[in-house]
């Protein structure tokens, strides 16, 4: 018995030390949790602030909350209006809002700040709940909002930027519209399932345009569909694109369109849902966002206690959020006595006692476990003597091991369970953070490129001329006088220069005048010798590359846009899109680190298979207007300087080849 006895001890102990380091991963845990959902809600409203100021709005000051800035209030009657905000939507939106045509900036943070800005799944079907309620006037104003969702914008950046990359394609308007109406039904899966049946609601082709779509395309440049350079030179382009879509929902034909979207069966697009966090969190309590703004409206039927906040704050309802209780384990006093008693005493095997009575081996397991007395030790033994009425240890023992088993059994909840449950939406919440957060900091870099554009309009004379017969070195000496005298000093702000100073001078072209013939000949050579050429990449990892040139089809069109680019800047991202590309080609063959040694190779062999027109003009803009401003001014980032370089070298090491056979 004192073996039997010695296992359920231990066994208690292990199941006690488990659960212990389970409780303090979950209390470590769970401050994150809510530290990223609270970043996620602040980096929305930054993304809703950065949406109120246009493309032309450069002089506007645009400044996003921070992060740490943003405290929970404890204010009652804060937590009061967010209640009544909850239970009487509908009217409060009606009433300040009935007659408005559309929705002013503090109306879109009342209709989020009720939704708790999309976050979590149960709002996203509140949403839809209250939609379904609604009137038709409403309706319309509250899909207005859809557009701040973050799964909504992914799809339809996603489908916008198909639409953009055509542009470089020299394709006509029609043809635009085509590839926007296919990407638009292939994509659906994308388009949250909430979201499509608020749409199936509203039976309106004109919402999902003027109401959701439209923000993102006249903002295009802040959602990453397109650089702010390409209004330099495709900006015509662009502005009959938008109109032709805006027709396009104009016509009949759409509703049939939109059904095609909404009736798609596929659905890969899911929400981060609170009750994962509430399984996690036991005394978590719904919050909200709540900003300044909202309180300029005259709310019906209710009167603020306190006063309005100053500054955007944390929120909590006082609603309790209803859970299914978990079923009942009727706890057994005397067991639950023992259970604390051998949790408390040290392991030990009791020898043989006297008899079989229970007390004696807990008494001699007591003796055992503290030399000098335990006070608390012998609390719990006191309370046994009174509780415990076996005469038998193994009556006592069979009984309290049938007992502790099933009140295991009973204990469903494993924190670390659920954690590994919700870190999957964890990371998908961290995904769409960061979609969010890269719009905030494109909407500044937007707004930087386009008041540099302002201030060249200023400047007399951007012309670059030959300087002792050499362009490039008073290319990069314009560049660098401008930069200066305009104060130029953040990466899109050199950008536009860069670009404005390349496209006034119409660099390619000057440039490419003395180069046209050795182009040609270089072009001429390439297609003659690829084979020997590719031959000479004789590193193991190139062997699958030199035969298969299917492989390369997405990097013959990149690099063919950048070597027909008239904007310096656009060709330098298709160069760095050519790098991106070979990376993940080489990744694909289980290649783990990637330098110039295997980025030059398979760029030689992919530039023979693709031999585009234009490869030495470009070769030479970089090697002598482009990379020489690496050391002095850079207007690029790190990577695209890297791509540049590389692409530099690959050609460097072609002319080499070439020259050899001469």
């Amino acid at each position: 018995m004192n073996e039997l006895l010695y296992k359920i001890q231990l066994q208690i102990k292990k199941d006690d030390e488990c659960q212990q380091r389970q409780l303090d991963e979950t209390k470590r845990i769970k401050t994150d949790f809510m530290s990223q959902i609270q970043n996620y809600v602040i980096t929305l409203y930054n993304f809703v602030l950065a949406m109120n100021f246009g493309v032309k709005d450069n002089e506007q000051p645009f400044n996003p909350l921070k992060k740490n800035s943003i405290q929970l209030s404890e204010d009652q009657n804060l937590s009061e209006f967010v209640d009544y905000l909850s239970s009487n939507f509908l009217d409060v939106l009606d009433a300040c809002f009935g007659a408005e045509t559309s929705l002013p900036k503090e109306a879109i943070e009342l209709i989020l700040t009720n939704f708790h800005y999309f976050w979590a799944d149960e709002y996203c079907q509140k949403f839809y709940q209250t939609i379904v309620k609604s009137n038709q006037n409403i309706r319309a104003k509250l899909c207005r909002v859809l557009t701040f969702q973050p799964n909504t914008m992914i799809y339809f950046v996603s489908v916008l930027s198909k639409v953009f990359d055509s542009i470089d394609d020299d394709i006509n308007t029609y043809d635009l519209i085509n590839i926007f109406t296919e990407y638009a039904v292939k994509l659906a899966p994308m388009l949250p399932l909430f979201v499509r049946k608020c749409l199936l609601l509203m039976d309106d082709p004109h919402v999902i345009y003027f109401q959701i779509m439209e923000p993102i395309l006249n903002n295009f440049e802040y959602f990453g569909i397109a650089h702010p350079e390409i209004r330099q030179y495709d900006l015509e382009t662009i502005e009959n694109l938008i109109e032709e879509i805006k027709d396009y929902f104009n016509r009949d034909s759409t509703e049939s369109f939109i059904h095609k979207i909404i009736d798609k069966e596929e659905y890969y697009s899911s929400q981060p849902q609170e009750i994962k966090i509430i399984d996690v969190i036991s005394e978590y309590k719904q919050f909200t966002l709540v900003t300044p703004g909202i309180f300029s409206i005259n709310y019906p039927n209710f009167k603020f206690a306190s006063k309005p906040p100053q500054i955007p704050v944390f929120v909590n309802s006082n609603t309790k959020i209803e859970r299914d209780p978990p079923p009942e384990f009727q706890l057994d006093e005397t067991y639950e006595a023992i259970i604390q008693f051998l949790l408390h005493a040290q392991l030990n095997r009791v020898s043989s006692v006297d008899g079989d009575n229970p007390m004696n081996y807990f008494q001699s397991l007591c003796d055992l476990s503290s030399v000098y007395g335990d006070p608390d030790l012998e609390d719990d033994l006191d309370k046994l003597m009174r509780l415990v009425q076996f005469d038998s240890l193994k009556e006592l023992l069979e009984k309290l091991e049938n007992y502790y088993q099933a009140k295991m059994q009973h204990i469903q909840f494993n924190p670390l369970k659920v954690i590994t449950q919700y870190s999957l939406q964890n990371r998908y919440i961290q995904r769409l953070l960061d979609f969010v957060a890269k719009i905030e900091n494109r909407k500044i870099e937007a707004i930087e490129y386009n008041s540099m554009l302002s201030k060249l309009k200023n400047i007399d004379d951007l012309a670059v001329h030959d300087k002792n017969g050499d362009f490039s070195e008073s290319f990069c000496e314009v560049f660098t006088k401008i930069s200066n005298q305009l104060g130029a000093t953040s990466l899109s702000e050199l950008r536009a220069v860069f670009n404005t100073i390349g496209i006034k001078n119409r660099i390619f072209t000057k440039m490419g005048n003395s180069l046209i013939e050795k182009d040609s000949r270089f072009r001429f050579c390439i297609c003659h010798f690829s084979t020997e050429i590719i031959n000479t990449q004789s590193a193991d990892f190139m062997e699958q590359f030199k035969n298969d040139p299917s492989k390369f089809e997405v990097f013959v069109e990149e690099i063919s846009v950048a070597t027909r680019s008239v904007s310096p800047l656009e060709a330098c991202s298709h160069i760095s899109n050519c790098i991106q590309l070979l990376c993940s080609l080489l990744e694909s063959v289980g290649l783990k680190e990637i330098g110039a040694d295997q980025i030059t190779p398979i760029f030689i062999v992919a530039i023979c298979i693709a031999h585009p027109s234009g490869l030495i003009i470009l070769s030479e803009i970089m090697f002598k207007c482009i990379v020489p401003l690496f050391t002095i001014k850079s207007p690029l980032d790190r990577q695209i300087e890297y791509s540049c370089v590389q692409f530099v070298s690959a050609v460097k090491c072609i002319n080499e080849f070439l020259a050899s056979k001469q």
